[in-house]
């Protein structure tokens, strides 16, 4: 068992007075003073670390869009050749000048 000696008496009673004033109206104040600057620092954590994930997100997409679009560029260049073989390359190229001319015409005109 500890050993109370008369120093102690001093302490004691400090610590049940501060127990008995942080209680109700007190303790909402404290938490109304502390809490915003909690916030405002735990905000800019959270934000600093949802940097990498936003990059990685807009970095996924653009990825996305970029295979996308050489697929399909793929697509129209290997037709193009294929083609080539069954047909004189010159008329083969014409018609897909003419061929897109032609929507292109028709994109400015939506």
């Amino acid at each position: 068992m500890a050993r109370i000696s008369r120093g102690d008496d001093g302490i004691d009673t400090s610590f049940f007075g501060a127990r008995l004033g942080i209680t109700g109206p007190a303790l909402n104040s404290l938490i109304a003073r502390v809490a915003p600057r909690f916030a405002a620092v735990l905000s800019q954590k959270l934000a600093a670390q949802a940097v990498p994930i936003l990059g990685a997100a807009a970095g996924a997409g653009t990825n996305y869009a970029f295979v996308g679009y050489y697929t399909e560029m793929a697509h129209v260049h290997f037709g193009l050749r294929r083609l080539t073989q069954s047909y004189d390359e010159t008329e083969v190229i014409e018609e897909f000048h003419r061929v897109l001319g032609q929507k292109r015409l028709g994109k400015k005109s939506a």
